[in-house]
């Protein structure tokens, strides 16, 4: 049996290669927020009053 690779110009390669691109995006915004949110509940009181409004 001979096995053929895909050349990744499929349609199905390009949508999978965009829902890696999307789940990327949404794991590094996830990431960020998290970010913020540790920097605001560890941060001096003054900063989470004045984000508050926010």
């Amino acid at each position: 049996m001979i096995v053929i690779p895909k050349a990744g110009h499929d349609l199905v390669e390009m949508i999978r290669m965009l829902k890696v691109i999307k789940d990327s995006a949404t794991d590094n915004r996830t990431a960020a927020l998290h970010q913020l949110h540790a920097i605001v509940v560890t941060a001096a009181a003054a900063l989470p009053e004045r984000l508050q409004r926010l």
